[in-house]
C-alpha cells in the first residue's frame, strides 16, 4: 500500500544548463563533468530573487556547495551563498538584468540565463497527468511547474469528484500528489494551483480517472503471499513510551512483546535531587535500546507549577545543568543508547503561557543546540536525536508560528554542523491543519512522510546518514482501537521506518475518569491499570511480537483496510487484518466524529498464496480482537480448520469486518 499526501519533490524546470570544464570552457550536458553538479535549473521568484535547484555529483556529494549569481554579460560575481542542500535562494537582486547561477561541488555547473522579474503569481502548471495507483483505490497526479515567469514555491491540489470538490492538499516545491482511500466507481480529476508569494496562479486540470473496484465480491481484497519475503522481522514499531512500572505482572506481559526501543525518563524525585531508575531498568532489562528525555527531568526540575523555565532565560545556566545531567546519569551506570534533547517543542504546555507565546522558532533551534554542545561535552560519542516535533511539518508555519519545520530545522542542523543518530517526529494528530498537507489522515499517511523526510536528509549531505524515527505514534482519539493500530503499525512497517513507539494518553477508567496512561503501568493502554490484564490491543502487539522470521508482501484494495503479515520461527504464516474508518462515535468517549462516521461490518477477502504443494490442505485459525478498549484476556477464534489449497492458494471465510476490529489468522500446512 501507499500513502497520501505528498509522494515526491520534483525541481522547477528552466532552459537548457551549461556545464564549465576546468579551464572555464562550457561543455555539453552529460556524463560526470568531473563531480560538478547536475541537473542545474534556475528561475526567477518573488522577492526580486533567483531560485536553483540542482542533483547531487556523482559519486559522494560535497558537504556544502558555494553558489553565485553572476551576470550574464559580464559575469560579475554580484551574490553568493554557501548551500548544505542541493538548493539555493540568491537576491534580492536588480530587476530586469540576465543572471547565470553558478554552483560548485569539486567542479562546476553553470545555468542558462535568468531574468530576475517583479513579483507575480505563478504560470499555470503543465501537462497535469492523473492516474490510479496501482493496488490501492487512490490516484496520483504529477505536474511540471512552468518555465517562464515567476517561479511557484508550491501548489494547492484540489480533488473533484465529478463537478464537486472532493477535499485538497497543499505542497512546497511539489511536482506530484496523492489520494487514497477514494470511493471507487467515481469519475474523478485533479486541479493544480500553483502558489508563491505573490498569490495563487491559474489552475490546470487533469484527465478524468475512473476507480474500478479490483475485488471479484463485494467489499475489500487483502492478499497475503507467503512465497514472498520482504525482509527480516526487526519489530521497527514495537516501542513504548514512559508507561512501563514493576507492577503486576507487566515484566511478564513485556516478555511476551520483546519490544525494540523504550522512551522515557527517570522519576526524577524534587528536593532529593536523584532519580527513580525502577521503569527505566526494567525496560533495559529487556534488551531494548532507552532514549532518555532530558526535557522531562528539566521540567521536574524547573517547574514552579506553571510550567518550565525557558532556556534561553538562562543559557549558561541550562547548558551547565545538560552538561552535569548527562555526567551525572552516565556515572550512575543506567545504560542509556540515545539523548533527546526536548520532547515536542513549541508544545504550548510545557512552558508557562506568556513564556510559550512570547517564544519563537528561532529559540527552539538554538536550544537544541545549546543542549547538543553541552551533552557532547559530557560524553563525546552521545548519540542525539530530534527535533521530535509534535507534528509531521514540513514548511514553515505550517501547524503554528511557534513550531519549527523539518525543512528549517535540518537546515540549521546542516549548517551547525549537528551529526543527529536520527530524525525525529511524531504521528498523533487526530487532525490534517489549517493547512493540510495531507488529503486525510489515514494511517499510510504515514509512509509519505517518510519518503519526504528521507528526501530531505539526503539533499543535506554535510547531516550524514541519521536514521528516520517516528518516535510517537497513536492519537488520542484512535489509538485504542485495534484497527487502528494495526494501521499504524502495517504503514510504519512497509515504510520501513529505523525505529517507532507508541505514544500514551490519557483514557476513561470504568468509572468514566480520565486516567493518564504516560505514569500508569498500562504499556501504552495496551494492559487495564493492574499491569498484567490485556485490552484488545495487546493481543495485536502480541501477533506482531510472533512474527519474528520474516515480514510477507501483502496487498489491500483499500485503504481503510491494513493488513501485515509474516512467519514466525517455525515458518508458520501469522497474519492481520484490521479495519480504521471512524474513531467509533458512541463507543469511544474520546471520539468526537458523529454517529453517522461509523460504518456497517464489511466483507472482507482474504486471499493466502501459499509455498509448497500446488493442492492440499491448510489449517486456519481466525482470532477476532474486538474493537474496544476494555479488558480482553483472550480474543475469540471466530474461525478454525482446515482450508482446501488451490493452485497455492487458499481464500479464507473471514466473517464481515466492523470498524476498528483486526483478525489475527495463523496458518500453517
Amino acid at each position: 500500500m501507499r500513502g497520501r499526501g505528498i509522494v515526491g519533490v520534483g525541481a522547477l524546470l528552466v532552459a537548457a544548463v551549461l556545464w564549465w570544464d576546468a579551464a572555464g570552457h562550457a561543455v555539453a550536458p552529460g556524463g560526470d563533468h568531473g563531480g560538478a553538479p547536475r541537473g542545474l535549473v534556475a528561475q526567477a521568484a518573488t522577492g526580486a530573487t533567483i531560485v536553483a535547484h540542482w542533483d547531487p555529483p556523482n559519486g559522494t556529494p560535497p558537504a556544502t556547495y558555494q553558489v553565485e549569481a553572476v551576470t550574464a554579460a559580464a559575469g560579475r560575481m554580484v551574490a553568493r551563498v554557501a548551500s548544505w542542500s542541493p538548493s539555493a535562494t540568491l537576491g534580492p537582486l536588480p530587476a530586469g538584468v540576465a543572471y547565470r547561477v553558478v554552483v560548485s561541488g569539486r567542479a562546476r555547473a553553470t545555468s542558462a540565463p535568468v531574468v530576475v522579474l517583479a513579483d507575480r503569481p505563478p504560470d499555470p502548471a503543465l501537462s497535469v497527468v492523473a492516474a490510479r495507483e496501482a493496488g490501492t483505490n487512490g490516484l496520483t497526479v504529477r505536474w511540471t511547474p512552468a518555465a517562464s515567469g515567476v517561479a511557484a514555491s508550491g501548489a494547492l491540489v484540489q480533488l473533484y469528484d465529478g463537478p464537486t470538490n472532493a477535499g485538497s492538499l497543499t505542497c512546497r516545491a511539489c511536482t506530484n500528489a496523492a489520494f487514497h482511500g477514494l470511493p471507487y466507481g467515481r469519475r474523478y480529476t485533479v486541479t493544480v494551483v500553483p502558489t508563491n508569494d505573490a498569490g495563487p496562479g491559474m489552475p490546470a486540470a487533469s484527465n478524468p480517472v475512473v476507480l474500478a473496484n479490483p475485488c471479484p465480491a463485494a467489499g475489500a481484497c487483502v492478499t497475503v503471499d507467503a512465497t514472498v519475503s520482504t525482509g527480516a522481522a526487526q519489530h521497527r514499531a514495537l516501542g513504548f513510551l514512559n508507561s512501563l512500572y514493576p507492577v503486576g505482572a507487566i515484566a511478564a506481559r513485556l516478555q511476551q512483546l520483546a519490544p525494540y526501543r523504550w522512551r522515557g525518563s527517570p522519576n526524577y524525585q524534587p528536593g532529593k535531587a536523584t532519580f527513580d531508575w525502577s521503569s527505566w531498568d526494567l525496560a533495559a532489562a529487556s534488551g531494548a535500546p532507552t532514549t532518555l528525555l532530558l526535557s522531562n527531568l528539566w521540567q521536574s526540575e524547573t517547574n514552579t507549577g506553571a510550567g518550565a523555565k525557558t532556556p534561553w532565560s538562562d543559557w549558561d545556566g541550562y547548558r551547565r545543568w545538560v552538561t552535569a545531567t548527562v555526567r551525572a546519569i552516565e556515572a550512575s551506570g543506567h545504560r542509556v543508547s540515545y539523548w533527546e534533547v526536548q520532547n515536542e517543542p513549541a508544545s504550548p504546555s510545557y512552558y508557562p503561557a506568556a513564556d510559550w507565546q512570547a517564544s519563537t522558532p528561532a529559540d527552539y533551534l538554538e536550544q537544541f543546540e545549546v543542549a547538543y554542545q553541552a551533552i557532547k561535552v559530557a560524553d563525546p560519542a552521545a548519540a542525539i536525536v530530534g527535533p521530535s516535533l509534535s507534528h509531521f511539518a514540513d514548511y514553515p508555519g505550517q501547524y503554528d508560528p511557534h513550531e519549527i519545520d523539518l525543512t528549517t530545522f535540518l537546515d540549521f542542523a546542516a549548517v551547525h554542523g549537528l551529526k543527529l543518530a536520527a530524525v525525529t517526529w511524531h504521528e498523533i494528530d487526530d487532525s490534517l491543519g489549517a493547512r493540510p498537507r495531507d488529503f486525510n489522515d489515514q494511517p499510510q499517511v504515514i509512509e509519505d512522510h517518510l519518503a519526504e523526510a528521507r528526501r530531505l536528509i539526503a539533499e543535506r549531505p554535510a547531516l550524514g546518514h541519521p536514521q528516520v524515527w517516528v518516535n510517537e505514534y497513536g492519537r488520542p482519539a484512535d489509538d485504542a482501537l485495534p484497527g487502528w493500530a494495526l494501521g499504524d503499525i502495517a504503514a510504519l512497517e512497509h515504510a520501513r521506518v529505523d525505529q517507532a513507539g507508541r505514544s500514551c494518553w490519557p483514557e476513561p477508567d470504568a468509572r468514566g475518569a480520565l486516567v493518564d496512561d504516560c505514569p500508569s503501568p498500562t504499556l501504552d493502554g495496551l494492559l487495564q491499570l493492574d499491569g498484567s490484564t490485556p485490552r484488545p490491543n495487546f493481543w495485536v502487539y502480541a501477533a506482531y511480537a510472533r512474527m519474528t522470521a520474516d515480514l510477507l508482501e501483502t496487498t489491500s484494495s483499500d485503504e481503510t483496510v491494513s493488513v501485515l503479515a509474516g512467519r514466525d520461527a517455525h515458518g508458520v504464516v501469522v497474519a492481520m487484518v484490521g479495519r480504521h474508518v471512524s474513531c467509533l462515535p458512541g463507543a469511544n468517549p474520546r471520539c468526537a466524529q458523529a454517529a453517522a462516521a461509523q460504518p456497517a461490518p464489511a466483507p472482507v477477502t482474504v486471499a493466502l498464496h501459499l509455498p509448497g504443494a500446488a493442492t492440499g490442505r491448510a489449517v486456519v485459525t481466525v482470532a477476532r480482537v474486538a474493537a474496544s478498549s476494555g479488558p480482553l484476556p483472550q480474543p475469540p477464534t471466530v474461525f478454525s480448520g482446515p482450508l482446501p489449497v488451490s493452485a497455492g492458494l487458499v481464500v479464507v471465510p473471514v466473517p464481515p469486518v466492523a470498524d476498528g476490529e483486526v483478525d489475527i489468522l495463523t496458518v500453517h500446512r
